[in-house]
């Protein structure tokens, strides 16, 4: 959610292998490697990058183009439907 690391963490840099953040890119503080995975968009939340990636990775479950899904796969894109799935709050 901070792609400007706190000076207590700046030594993980190096290590950082995926930014998903919510605000713009400060670039004087950028020196991660070239090959940093970055999502970084202007939303209210950076929850909404995360579940915009859960999203995407749920409908590569779903797409199984040479028949190699498997019971896991299938597992865990139930997890994730159960979990994603709306509160029913008249059921109380």
């Amino acid at each position: 959610d901070h792609h400007v690391l706190a000076l207590a963490d700046q030594h993980l840099t190096p290590h950082v292998t995926e930014i998903i953040d919510h605000r713009p890119i400060d670039k004087s503080q950028w020196g991660y490697n070239e090959d940093t995975r970055t999502t970084i968009e202007r939303v209210g939340s950076c929850a909404t990058l995360v579940a915009q990636r859960i999203k995407d990775l749920s409908a590569l479950f779903a797409k199984d183009e040479v028949n190699k899904g498997t019971r896991h796969d299938e597992e865990m894109v139930l997890f994730l439907e159960a979990v994603l799935a709306p509160a029913d709050h008249d059921a109380e």
